[in-house]
């Protein structure tokens, strides 16, 4: 990642703090469960609803949907983003490594989500202004019940319904690696917090010694001081660019959600 986001460690921290500050603990949703959803849309066609009716109940569910998962996602990296960067200030470099990966995790998959619901909506307002046809999208709807529901537990979203089967960070990764210039080299700190994370070198590393032939000369409880300054500048990066990306994709979906729903209200489609 690029040093800059090291030199801006502190002041990404402060904005994402500042800004959770302002989420409120508790918001009341109102997300369908997806049989319910299915079973009014029929009756509403059954009864014959217009297609702009149709349109605005499918999109007001929509946009419940989002804004349920802008809710979850934003309580999550709040809790990740605090305990990572305690753990961090206190030397524990190892215990915050796998949190800080959890952060990253969430951070790239919910800019990638918000980033195609922008390009979405965006052309929905072209494409269906003055349609006659039911407005809607497979891809909008899919994205935001995977990132709620999704789930890589074997077998289990084949016997509940309402979860889905896990895309897997790779996939993410690659996404937004090619989305985001300065998302260059994600793929290669994501490595290497995978190795901290699991029981490889790179977390080995922090408790031994090597002399000036290369050789393993001693093992100690605390870190061995090059490693652990090396660790502290990968983590250190990796959560000075969440903090960047919590505060993107919260925005960017808070002003998609407020924008439609005014749209809804202004009958968008006539």
């Amino acid at each position: 990642m690029n040093e800059i986001f090291l030199k801006s460690y502190n002041q990404n921290l402060k904005n994402a703090q500042d800004l959770i500050k302002f989420i409120p603990d508790r918001q009341a949703v109102n997300l369908m469960h997806t049989d319910q959803f299915t079973e009014n849309f029929k009756k509403m066609m059954g009864a014959g609803a217009t297609p702009h009716e149709l349109t605005k109940y499918y999109w007001s569910d929509q946009i419940n949907t989002a804004e349920a998962w802008l809710m979850i996602s934003i309580h999550r990296s709040a809790e990740l983003l605090d305990a990572g960067s305690s753990l961090l200030l206190n030397n524990k470099i190892l215990a915050s490594s796998p949190i800080v990966r959890a952060l990253l995790e969430l951070t790239i998959s919910n800019l990638v989500i918000s980033g195609r619901a922008q390009f979405v909506i965006d052309g929905l307002f072209e494409e269906y202004k003055n349609t006659k046809s039911i407005a809607w999208s497979n891809s909008f709807e899919k994205d935001f019940i995977q990132a709620i529901w999704g789930t890589r537990i074997p077998g289990i979203y084949k016997e509940k319904s309402h979860l889905h089967q896990d895309i897997g960070i790779g996939k993410w990764v690659k996404e937004i690696s090619k989305k985001y210039p300065e998302a260059d080299s994600l793929q290669e700190t994501y490595d290497i917090l995978s190795d901290l994370c699991h029981p490889n070198a790179a977390g080995n590393r922090f408790f031994y010694t090597v002399n000036a032939q290369n050789n393993m000369s001693e093992v100690n409880r605390t870190y061995d001081p090059i490693w652990q300054n090396e660790a502290i500048i990968i983590l250190k990066k990796t959560l000075s660019w969440s903090c960047v990306g919590i505060i993107n994709y919260h925005t960017q979906m808070t002003m998609l959600i407020n924008k439609m729903r005014r749209l809804l209200q202004e009958n968008f489609l006539h």
